[in-house]
C-alpha cells in the first residue's frame, strides 16, 4: 500500500474526480471501480520506481488494453493452461499470471481516471475551427437525409426533428453520431444522390472524435502514472504470452487467446460497420 503523504493525496484526489457519463458497454471485466482502486493502491510505489528509461507512451487504447490483458487472465486459468503457465513463468521474475492481473486492474483506474479529470477540469475543450466544420456537416446531412428518407421512412421526420434540437456541443457530438449511424444503415440509398459524399460516415466520425477529445493534455503526473501503469503492464503481458506460445505451441487451440498486445487491442477497439441489407433480386 502507498506509505507516502504524496501518494495518500493522490488517491485521495483520482477518488474525488467525477466518473464520466458512457452510452456504451461496460468494458468487459474490469467493471468494479473498488477492485480496480484496490490494485492501484498496491501497485503505486512500484510504479514510482519504475525506472525512466522502461517507460513508453502507449499507442493503444488503454482502458482496452486493460481489458484484453484480463481477458488473457481468464484464458489462463483454465484447467489445461494453468499448471503449464505455472511452470513456465515461475523463472520471470514475478511476471506471472496474477501479476498481469494486478496490473491490468491497475492500468483500468488510472486510465479511466485521466480521462476523466481531462474531460472534467478543462472547459476549454472545443476549438472554434471544429465546431464550425462540425455544425456545417450536420446542417448538410440533415438535410441530405430529409431530402432521400423521410418519404419512405416516416418516423425518420421525428428522429431528424429531435436531432435539431440539440444545442450544446456536446449535443453536437452526439447528433453527428447519430446521424453517422444513418448513413452506414441506409447507404445504398443515399448513394443514389448527387448530394451524398461518400466519405461522409468518415467525416462525421472524425468529428465526434475531435470533439470528445480534451483540447489540452492532462495533468502531466497522472499523464505518466499512465505511461508508467501501461508499461508495467505490457512488459508482463509479453512475457506470459511469450510463456504461453512456449508451453501451448503444440495445441493452437489453447494457444489462441494469446495474441499480441497492440494486435488484440486493435481488434477490439475497430469500428464495426453494420452490413448492408440484402438487395432485392431485379
Amino acid at each position: 500500500m502507498p506509505s507516502s503523504e504524496k501518494d495518500r493525496a493522490l488517491l485521495e484526489w483520482l477518488h474525488r474526480v467525477p466518473p464520466l457519463p458512457t452510452d456504451i458497454d461496460p468494458v468487459p471485466w474490469a467493471y468494479d471501480g473498488e477492485i480496480t482502486l484496490r490494485f492501484f493502491s498496491a501497485q503505486l510505489p512500484a510504479m514510482r520506481a519504475e525506472r525512466p528509461e522502461r517507460v513508453v507512451v502507449p499507442n493503444v487504447d488503454c482502458t482496452a488494453a486493460a481489458s484484453v490483458a484480463l481477458g488473457v487472465v481468464s484464458a489462463a486459468r483454465h484447467p489445461f493452461r494453468a499448471h503449464r503457465l505455472d511452470l513456465a513463468t515461475s523463472s520471470l521474475e514475478g511476471d506471472t499470471v496474477d501479476e498481469l492481473e494486478a496490473r491490468a486492474h491497475a492500468l483500468f483506474y488510472i486510465a479511466t481516471r485521466q480521462l476523466s479529470a481531462a474531460a472534467t477540469t478543462d472547459r476549454k475543450r472545443y476549438g472554434l475551427d471544429v465546431l464550425n466544420r462540425a455544425r456545417e456537416a450536420r446542417t448538410r446531412v440533415l438535410q441530405l437525409l430529409e431530402f432521400e428518407l423521410v418519404e419512405d421512412f416516416p418516423a425518420m421526420d421525428l428522429e431528424l426533428a429531435d436531432i435539431r434540437r440539440g444545442r450544446s456541443a456536446i449535443d453536437l457530438a452526439s447528433d453527428l453520431q447519430r446521424l453517422r449511424g444513418h448513413i452506414g444503415a441506409h447507404r445504398d440509398q443515399l448513394a443514389r444522390s448527387t448530394k451524398f459524399r461518400p466519405d461522409d460516415e468518415d467525416l462525421l466520425g472524425r468529428l465526434v472524435h475531435e470533439l470528445t477529445l480534451p483540447k489540452a493534455p492532462p495533468d502531466k503526473a497522472i499523464l505518466d502514472l499512465r505511461n508508467r501503469a501501461y508499461s508495467r503492464l505490457a512488459r508482463t503481458y509479453e512475457k506470459v504470452r511469450l510463456a504461453a506460445k512456449l508451453v501451448l505451441f503444440d495445441t493452437p487451440q489453447h494457444l489462441a487467446p494469446f495474441l499480441k498486445l497492440r494486435h488484440a487491442v486493435l481488434s477490439l477497439t475497430a469500428p464495426h460497420r453494420p452490413k448492408p441489407p440484402p438487395r432485392a433480386p431485379a
